[in-house]
């Protein structure tokens, strides 16, 4: 079932017929326990602070405060949980056959538990595309439910974990909410009422990049990816009500060290970078007198701004 061997801990499931109780049971428990706590909206909004209903998520300010609205005009205190709509992790099955006692068959009943790493944007990120289509997922929690409710197990899932939620007091999806590209994501999203916020499954590069994955931002080459990502990403939520806003990328490698400063990076670089010359430029404008006071703010000896167009490692 995915689990240990070698542990045990309170709640392990310790055999399928009891998985199959504990199932049937959630999901009997959620057909009819699955609204917000009282007091809360559809939405999971505050009845008791009412502003206009637009029909979309919103910000207002009500000369005290900023709120969330949510579409029926409700404050919004978003609640959220990363990766809540997942129908479960994948985990490395090629290479690594010896460590499970079994795996399911590539059936038709269990073909949606299997995955290559190219339907996983994060490991492509980390790995690269060609890696990425060589590695093989499987997916343990869905390989479960596919064993108590066979082809119907997604339905189960939903009304299962959308009827926690709301019990929870969990009124927002986050993150991580399309992440993997072979997830019902719209389904789910759809039938839950649960709002959410997407993060962008391919981030804008330029071919040259600041730092690691940090682009040329300035550029126009930049401004026409961004563009492209912008529609391509935002286009299928066009008419999504329970959209509350979006990430342009998620854990991104140039924030990945400590004490990275981004505007020394960039002045490492060689070559007139875009972002480079409207550095030079906003500096010209910070030291109208010249160079030379840039010198004495920086303790340097640039003869020009034009030096700094050049490798500069020593400040």
């Amino acid at each position: 079932m995915g689990q240990s061997l070698h542990l045990n801990w309170p709640g392990k499931t310790q055999s399928t017929e009891v998985l199959d109780a504990y199932l049937r049971s959630e999901l009997k428990n959620a057909e009819t326990d699955n609204q917000y706590p009282v007091g809360w909206s559809r939405w999971g909004g505050w009845l008791e602070k009412k502003f206009e209903a637009t029909g979309w998520f919103r910000s207002e300010h009500d000369g005290r405060r900023w709120w969330l609205v949510d579409p029926d005009g409700y404050a919004f205190f978003s609640n959220g949980m990363c990766y809540g709509h997942r129908t479960g992790i994948y985990a490395l099955a090629d290479r690594l056959e010896t460590l499970y006692t079994w795996l399911p068959p590539h059936d038709r009943l269990y073909q949606n538990a299997w995955c290559t790493g190219d339907a996983i944007p994060q490991y492509v990120v980390r790995n690269g595309l060609d890696a990425a289509r060589k590695r093989v997922f499987v997916n343990f929690p869905r390989v479960n439910m596919m064993r108590i409710f066979g082809e119907d197990w997604l339905n189960a899932w939903i009304t299962i974990n959308a009827a926690r939620m709301h019990r929870w007091g969990i009124n927002t999806l986050g993150v991580g909410v399309n992440d993997y590209t072979d997830e019902a994501t719209h389904t789910f999203l759809a039938r839950s009422g649960i709002p959410f916020v997407i993060t962008f499954k391919y981030f804008a590069l330029t071919k040259e990049c600041i730092f690691r994955d940090f682009p040329d931002v300035f550029s126009e080459a930049y401004e026409r990816a961004a563009q492209e990502m912008a529609e391509r990403e935002l286009a299928p939520w066009r008419n999504a009500q329970g959209l509350i806003g979006y990430f342009v990328t998620n854990e991104p490698e140039w924030l990945m060290l400590e004490g990275v400063n981004l505007a020394e990076k960039l002045l490492q670089q060689s070559g007139a970078t875009a972002s480079k010359q409207t550095m030079i430029t906003y500096l010209k404008e910070q030291y109208t007198g010249g160079i030379e006071l840039l010198n004495a703010a920086w303790n340097t000896a640039f003869i020009s701004f034009d030096d700094l167009l050049t490798p500069v490692t020593d400040l």
